[in-house]
């Protein structure tokens, strides 16, 4: 053999080494990167984990306090409808005391004007006989001074 023959035959031995060390090498980087991703993956899920757990906490918050505010705005809507019927009921108390007033009033003013109606046509009634009577009286006096007086 050669020397360029035993070269070439070194060569591809130190190659082949080489290629088998790069092999064990990248064979290594495969291991410590799937190391390194199942770590990864385990830090994420604890993350999501921890996010889930925080996010379930802030839901039970929330709608422990959108219970609370539920609570509070009906006590405060059913106060507010209780002054607001309170209020319309004093209104309507008052209104209707005026309106008793007024319709006593009324009744009183009619039966008034009901006596004075019965008072005027009675009045109106003697006056009436009275100037008949007056009327017939003065024709008697006429008819008395038209007679010779004997």
């Amino acid at each position: 053999m050669s020397n360029l023959e035993q070269l070439i035959i070194d060569l591809k031995l130190s190659m082949e080494r080489r290629m088998d060390g790069l092999h064990e090498q990248i064979a290594g980087v495969d291991q410590r990167l799937e190391e390194r991703i199942a770590g990864v993956d385990q830090r994420l899920q604890e993350q999501i984990n921890d996010v889930r757990s925080n996010l379930e906490h802030l839901v039970l918050d929330l709608k422990d306090s959108l219970e609370r505010q539920i609570v509070t705005s009906e006590e405060a809507t059913r106060q507010g409808l209780h002054e607001a019927v309170v209020e319309f009921r004093a209104r309507y108390d008052n209104q209707s005391g005026r309106l008793d007033r007024h319709a006593a009033l009324w009744q009183t003013g009619r039966r008034w004007s009901a006596k004075m109606d019965d008072w005027a046509q009675k009045i109106d009634s003697a006056l009436a006989v009275k100037d008949r009577e007056i009327g017939e009286l003065r024709d008697r006096i006429q008819k008395l001074e038209r007679e010779p007086r004997s």
